[in-house]
């Protein structure tokens, strides 16, 4: 089937896996699929194939890549319509972009594709072209990048401070610089005490810090006592 793609195309195959690889490329294999290919067999992440099959038909439905056809009575690509394409049984699956089971019943998608190729759909593929998958491939790439930038930044902010902060409070209730019956302020001044020459922390990390010494610990030391309620 391929002889039949023209050149500056790729089948759906092709594109899919194009994708996986520009959205998984460097992330450890699952262990299913890991303990395969130590067995000696020659395996894809199936699940990696099936969501980079997802991302590409929502392109083709926001407008941003667009899908042809060809078949070897007519090499010359058909644009072929994002509804049209929902209406071709599988033609969306990642092991699809045939038509093996269009069936007359689909009156306007098998009618418009027997006026291009025949009756004989057996050889017609989907394809894309390699430009817009190229450039769906550098879209996804630098949306995976803003994700894991994303995820490094939370990972050394807040949780790392807090790791500096417990200790402090730790050592401000043993000397008894401070307790439950003070205010949160008050031990927020004593923490940064304890830190000069470092940025000042806020109450509301100290408060944070506080409540989770509470809970790993259940050390009366670090219960905060209740806020007053005023009766209506």
């Amino acid at each position: 089937m391929s002889r039949i793609v023209p050149d500056g195309f790729a089948t759906l195959s092709q594109t899919v896996d194009a994708l996986a690889v520009a959205m998984y490329s460097g992330v450890p294999d699952r262990p299913i699929v890991r303990d395969l290919k130590e067995k000696g067999f020659d395996t894809t992440d199936g699940e990696a194939r099936q969501y980079a099959n997802e991302r590409l038909w929502d392109a083709v439905d926001k407008g941003r890549v667009e899908a042809f056809v060809v078949g070897p009575k007519c090499p010359r690509p058909f644009r072929l319509s994002a509804d049209m394409t929902k209406g071709i049984p599988l033609l969306r699956s990642a092991r699809g972009g045939d038509f093996a089971f269009l069936r007359p019943g689909r009156v306007y998608a098998h009618q418009q594709l027997t006026s291009w190729f025949g009756p004989d759909l057996s050889q017609v593929l989907v394809v894309f072209r390699h430009r817009d998958i190229e450039r769906l491939a550098r879209t996804r790439m630098r949306a995976r990048r803003r994700k894991a930038s994303t995820a490094k930044t939370k990972d050394v902010g807040r949780p790392s401070l807090q790791l500096v902060v417990k200790p402090l409070i730790r050592e401000v209730v043993a000397k008894r610089r401070w307790s439950t019956q003070r205010s949160q302020k008050a031990l927020t001044v004593q923490v940064n005490r304890l830190r000069p020459d470092s940025e000042r922390v806020s109450q509301a990390t100290v408060t944070r810090a506080l409540d989770d010494l509470y809970g790993e610990t259940r050390d009366r030391r670090f219960e905060r006592l209740p806020r007053r309620t005023v009766q209506s």
